[in-house]
């Protein structure tokens, strides 16, 4: 498992494969991958981050105006991850994200458009529940 702070490249779904391999079922947790959760900044960032460099994830950014699509680990579970900077305190989300989600282009363009507004949509505050 990389150090926290770290950036992977993956560079083919055989690499995502792998990732989701090293960690748990996100379905079998306590949060559901259906369900955006508020987080705090230092929850996002302590993450490592896997970035995705092949398409159509490459295609997928480029469509939404994002500089790369990619995944958050907390070394427990893969995330959907946001930072929203936009003239106010910073919100921080965060969405549980299964191998079967990431692969579905339009679920991803749904949740990641209008500057990731669905994956903010309707976020509960995480409380007492360990990233």
């Amino acid at each position: 498992m990389p150090n926290k702070h770290s950036l992977i490249i993956l560079k083919s779904i055989d690499d995502v494969k792998k990732l989701y391999r090293e960690h748990p079922d996100v379905r079998d947790d306590s949060l559901s991958c259906l369900q955006s959760y508020i987080v705090g900044p230092n929850d996002i960032i302590d993450m490592t981050s896997y970035q995705f460099e092949f398409e159509p994830y490459i295609s997928l950014a480029h469509t939404l105006g994002m500089d790369h699509f990619g995944i958050d680990s907390s070394g427990k579970r893969l995330y959907l991850t946001h930072i929203n900077l936009g003239g106010h305190t910073a919100l921080c989300t965060v969405r549980p994200v299964t191998f079967e989600q990431v692969q579905d282009m339009e679920y991803l363009q749904h949740l990641l458009s209008n500057y990731c507004g669905n994956l903010e949509r309707k976020a509960l505050k995480l409380g007492e529940v360990q990233l």
